[in-house]
């Protein structure tokens, strides 16, 4: 299963006018120019391809832990990446809940 949806939070925040000095802003969900794909664990092995062309990935992990950087290889048993501070890390396929990724919308 792949899910995709696009949305942020922005906040407008009333400083100025506050006289106690706290923040009474609220939150507006605004449409921006990207969309998430997820990609779960028992779906990684038909979107290899997808996977390892993307620059930038989260891999969740099951104990929801989250690693950043780009994915070096992709396998049925395990993957690698490497993340930002140049650091690879192995991980087996069990391990993985799900991987994020960005692309940018058309509008």
């Amino acid at each position: 299963m792949v899910c995709r949806f696009s949305c942020s939070i922005s906040w407008n925040h009333a400083w100025a006018g506050s006289k106690s000095g706290r923040d009474t802003g609220s939150a507006k969900i605004t449409p921006m120019g990207k969309r998430q794909t997820r990609i779960f664990r028992k779906d990684i092995p038909q979107h290899v391809q997808q996977l390892l062309a993307q620059k930038s990935v989260q891999v969740v992990l099951r104990n929801k832990v989250v690693l950043t950087g780009l994915l070096l290889q992709v396998s049925p048993e395990q993957l690698q990446l490497q993340d930002y501070r140049f650091h690879k890390h192995t991980l087996p396929v069990e391990q993985v809940e799900e991987i994020i990724y960005d692309t940018e919308a058309a509008y």
